[in-house]
């Protein structure tokens, strides 16, 4: 294998970044890695980072939003952090052809050991892209748990490695607090084999029994230290993506005045058709250019949520201000909306899911 065949993390987390039109900037908007740190990743400077749990957690991060697998990169990662140790293999066959004192028999050998070990490197990434989730899953025992979540609680307090309960009906689901760094954890849902990448201002949902119907919507509350506070809520909305797990967005603003006013923008040449869910009904619209919605009006809420046939290519805005979340291109989603009293303070609370 030549040297230039051999993409490093950094090269594989720039080129999709690349592909998918997406600039260091906007990235950094929409996954909350600040720009110097994806710099950092895209140039393999993993010593620019604060520490070694940010190193992984920004890499899973990272991966998570361009869609790459994130066992798969780590694993890829371990694999080049030891090859960085000592001098690559096909470096040294490179010094030793152009070394006339050396025999070939010499070389014989040198290139054979390296055959050897690049096939043992793709086994390596083959097993144990494979076997990661189940080796983990192996090792937890299910019944050591303290904290068991129901619908009378709204937010669990959980320790960093610490397994809890959430009941739903007559389920109750095993979840386990993998890591946390400053604002990103890892939560591993045990019955699901699946880790799921979780920051502030995310909303994860859900789908339970696999009814095509989100039934958990989890979130963070805050994170102090080692410890992090995860809200609960029990939902009931239809799930629109093929997989039980979906991350949205969770956002809350101040609602200073009576009245707000929501625009959609169309930004393709594109149609886009619209679902709207207000008080009067599910009404159907076709989006051309843009529209102006009355969000809220006399202080009541007036639409609760909008589908879009493809939100990805829509831009909303609130009162001018520019809603800021990451889709999956050519998806269909929808942005819901709610009031809430937060220290007798009223605020209005959207999340988008695709």
């Amino acid at each position: 294998m030549a040297k230039e065949d051999f993409k490093t993390v950094g090269a594989i987390l720039k080129s999709k970044r690349e592909e998918k039109n997406y600039s260091i900037s906007e990235v950094s908007k929409l996954t909350n890695i600040p720009e110097k740190h994806i710099i950092a990743l895209e140039k393999n400077d993993f010593e620019k980072l604060p520490a070694q749990i940010h190193v992984k957690g920004f890499i899973r991060l990272y991966a998570d939003f361009l869609g790459i697998d994130q066992n798969y990169i780590i694993d890829l990662l371990n694999f080049q952090l030891k090859m960085e140790e000592k001098p690559p293999l096909n470096e040294i066959a490179s010094i030793v052809k152009n070394d006339s004192s050396i025999n070939r028999n010499k070389k014989l050998i040198i290139i054979s050991g390296f055959i050897v070990i690049t096939i043992i490197f793709v086994i390596f990434i083959m097993f144990n892209k494979g076997s990661t989730i189940e080796t983990r899953n192996s090792d937890i025992n299910t019944t050591d748990v303290n904290k068991v979540f129901d619908e009378e609680q709204r937010e669990i307090l959980v320790e960093k490695g610490e397994l809890f309960k959430i009941k739903f009906k007559e389920k109750e689901i095993s979840i386990k607090l993998n890591e946390i760094s400053e604002s990103i954890v890892s939560i591993y849902f045990i019955g699901d084999n699946r880790n799921i990448i979780l920051k502030v201002n995310e909303y994860l949902f859900y789908d339970v029994d696999n009814d095509t119907f989100f039934d958990l919507g989890i979130y963070i509350k805050n994170i102090d230290d080692n410890r992090v506070r995860l809200g609960v809520d029990y939902i009931n909305e239809k799930r629109l993506v093929k997989e039980n797990f979906s991350v949205g967005i969770k956002k809350e603003t101040n609602l200073v005045s009576s009245s707000i006013k929501l625009k959609i923008l169309n930004k393709s040449n594109t149609k886009v058709f619209l679902f709207i869910d207000s008080e009067n009904g599910v009404n159907e619209t076709e989006l051309t250019e843009q529209i102006e919605i009355d969000l809220i009006k006399d202080s009541k809420l007036s639409v609760s949520r909008i589908g879009f046939s493809n939100i990805s290519q829509v831009d909303l805005f609130l009162n001018n201000e520019k809603l800021v979340f990451s889709v999956i291109p050519g998806s269909i989603g929808y942005i819901e909306f709610k009031l809430q009293d937060v220290n007798n303070e009223t605020r209005l609370v959207w999340r988008v899911n695709s």
